[in-house]
């Protein structure tokens, strides 16, 4: 640190004070306090001590933290100090501290210059050579690790490059690659004569290096020497035909007709780069199939290789390419669900009443029927899916049919919500509505019976005529040719056997869960029939077998039959067989005797399959079906056991619920069958009910 003394009376800078105003420093008992001086130049505080009997001095601080000339302190006191008068005084200012040094431009320096330059500054320069012919011999070339315009510290050692001249030989760089326009740029700084001549080539690319002339690349050449260079130019040769790849393309199917145009894309040239036009001379010489039979044209329609010939002339050469069209099963996949979604507002709506409007579920059939409740009417109805007919699970056992269900079931079940819209025909045949079936997941709309076919769960039915027949019409298609589940696989789960396993009534209640859609075949009496459906009893174990809509006079009351082929099925948590066929029955006897056990309400659990009596039941009430005229007569017996008889749709056609008052007494017998949780007396005709009032 640097410092300077200044011992000054200050009588002797009293003409200060004529400038300055009236010095305001206090004096207590003839003691002079010392003031704050912050941010006091040095003048300033001379000209507030002169009026005092103090000796000012003044010392150096080098710093950046304070002002130049800036009061820093006081050395030996502190503000507010009382002082004798008399007394010297030393203060602390500031002067800027500077550790650093600007680099200059020293182009065009020589070393003496640039030392000169350097002469009074606490920086150390030491010179290096460099060969270069870019500066003049003796000048700055550059600094070393630095450049004009950084900062260095005092003490630093700059190294500065000073120019000499280089040898004056000049090495041939390799031109393989290059352009003359190229090269003329890499040479035009090079003190070299450089003549360009022009050969004609097919290997190397018009306008491209070929050689040296009498040199190689890596010979070194005196600056001045005179060196040939070859350029290629375009020799004649056969036309190039670009665009023609191997392409894959997914067969067309109905309603997806092929938009591939062999022509899109593919380009002849002639050897200077004109572009050679469809026609005489590019053309397709010739189209092949996988047989290599030459046919008129690609068959989008069909699976297979496809080989194309093109053919381009030029200047008596020709070029002939091949391309194979791969014409490939489309992927299994759901894109045409993916981008459909439903347009049109259902919020508020009724289904029943509007033609649209969101649901529940109730119960599941099969994959193309489900029972809901529509969300604003609360109306309990059966829906029918519109435009597919999916294999079945009921009545019958198709192949997939059970898979097909459970992807419904999982749909659905896991739906955020579910929105039927109705078209045409509200209802079928049978009473059951038409719709289609939306399902919202992660906030998107998807049509579930357009998904149910690209799923391989359904084919298409009836969709024709529809709004969404475009998307039908190629989900069937495109779907049917992977050959995928109800198209051709082997369903690992079905049980392809026509009799089944030969098996008791008994085992297999008792271990049914063994026999869930697989065959079976059983033997038992026939001791109930309702509607066209029978219960089947054997040793005192008995069960109920659907089958379906079809007429069955052979199966009667009394009948020791074996039936073959019956599958394994749970509905609304009852045991049951499907999938009868007339043709799988044999009859063993007939006229055999029906046991009819009579019971109490509390004992019906126990007989779930067998025909019971039930004597002197109070009728209670009525509860009608939501969907058709069946209905449910809700009865007491004397221990006061509520017992429920069932009448079914069939049955209510010739039993209608006014027969029944309630109040009234009855003794009724029908088969047992269960109902989700609970047990249920199914009546099969007015001859099973004694009016007892």
């Amino acid at each position: 640190m640097r410092k300077y003394y200044f011992v000054l009376l200050i009588i002797i800078f009293g003409f200060f004070a004529s400038s300055c105003e009236e010095s305001e420093i206090p004096v207590v008992d003839n003691k002079i306090t010392l003031i704050d001086l912050a941010g006091k130049i040095e003048e300033e505080i001379l000209a507030l001590y002169a009026n005092e009997d103090l000796t000012i001095t003044f010392s150096t601080l080098e710093t950046n933290d304070y002002s130049e000339n800036e009061f820093v302190r006081y050395i030996g006191y502190s503000i507010g100090d009382q002082v004798d008068p008399g007394i010297e005084i030393s203060i602390e200012i500031a002067i800027p501290l500077i550790t650093s040094f600007i680099l200059e431009d020293l182009s065009g320096k020589t070393q003496a210059e640039i030392s000169a330059i350097y002469a009074d500054t606490d920086v150390t320069i030491t010179f290096v050579l460099t060969k270069t012919n870019d500066v003049a011999p003796g000048l700055f070339v550059s600094y070393v690790g630095y450049q004009f315009g950084d900062e260095v510290d005092f003490g630093e050692t700059i190294t500065i490059q000073i120019a000499e001249p280089l040898v004056l030989k000049f090495t041939l760089p390799d031109l393989v690659g290059m352009t003359q326009t190229e090269i003329e740029v890499l040479f035009a700084d090079v003190d070299l004569v450089i003549t360009y001549r022009e050969v004609s080539s097919s290997e190397v690319p018009a306008g491209q290096f070929i050689k040296y002339g009498g040199f190689s690349a890596g010979n070194e050449v005196s600056f001045g020497t005179n060196i040939r260079i070859d350029i290629a130019v375009l020799a004649p040769s056969a036309p190039t035909i670009s665009g023609a790849d191997d392409e894959t393309i997914y067969a067309a199917v109905t309603g997806n007709p092929p938009t591939f145009d062999i022509f899109d894309g593919v380009h002849a040239y002639d050897y200077l780069g004109n572009e050679i036009p469809l026609g005489g001379f590019f053309f397709i010489l010739k189209i092949e199939d996988s047989a290599s039979n030459i046919i008129e044209a690609v068959d989008y329609y069909r699976v297979g290789d496809y080989t194309i010939y093109y053919q381009a002339i030029n200047s008596l050469l020709t070029t002939t390419v091949e391309r194979v069209i791969h014409i490939v099963i489309p992927p299994f996949d759901t894109d045409q669900t993916d981008a459909l979604r439903l347009d049109v507002t259902y919020t508020g709506l009724s289904f029943i009443d509007d033609g649209i409007g969101e649901v529940e579920i109730t119960s599941f059939t099969d994959a193309d029927t489900t029972n809901f409740v529509d969300v604003v009417s609360g109306d309990k109805f059966t829906v029918r899916y519109l435009g597919i007919d999916a294999p079945e699970a009921t009545s019958k056992y198709d192949p997939w049919g059970i898979k097909a269900a459970n992807f419904v079931r999982e749909i659905l079940t896991n739906a955020d919500k579910i929105i039927l819209q109705a078209e045409g025909d509200r209802t079928d045949g049978n009473g059951r509505y038409l719709a289609w079936v939306w399902y919202i997941v992660d906030g998107e709309t998807r049509l579930l019976n357009l998904e149910i076919v690209e799923q391989a769960y359904a084919w298409v039915s009836g969709a024709t005529t529809t709004q969404y027949a475009t998307p039908f019409e190629i989900a069937g298609a495109e779907t049917q040719l992977t050959g995928k589940r109800i198209y051709g696989e082997i369903d690992p789960d079905y049980d392809y056997s026509t009799e089944g396993t030969p098996i008791e009534i008994g085992i297999l209640i008792d271990t049914f869960d063994d026999y869930l859609a697989r065959k079976v075949t059983v033997t038992g009496i026939i001791t109930s029939k309702v509607g066209n459906s029978i219960y089947l009893e054997q040793n005192g174990r008995g069960i109920y077998i659907y089958t379906g809509y079809n007429p069955t006079n052979e199966l009667q009351i009394g009948y020791e039959v074996t039936i073959q082929g019956l599958v394994g099925a749970v509905y609304y948590e009852g045991k049951q067989l499907s999938d009868y066929k007339y043709e799988n029955m044999q009859l063993e006897s007939i006229d055999n005797p029906v046991v009819i056990t009579t019971i109490m309400g509390n004992q019906i659990g126990n007989y779930v399959g067998r025909v019971v009596n039930f004597e002197n039941l109070t009728i209670q009430s009525i509860d009608p079906s939501d969907t058709n005229n069946a209905y449910t007569i809700i009865a007491k017996d004397d221990l006061n056991n509520t017992v429920n008889i069932r009448v079914d749709d069939y049955t209510a056609s010739f039993a209608p619920s006014y027969l029944f008052v309630s109040g009234a007494h009855i003794s009724v017998f029908g088969p047992v069958t269960q109902f989700y949780s609970t047990y249920q007396l199914m009546l099969p005709g007015l001859g099973n009910i004694e009016f007892k009032d």
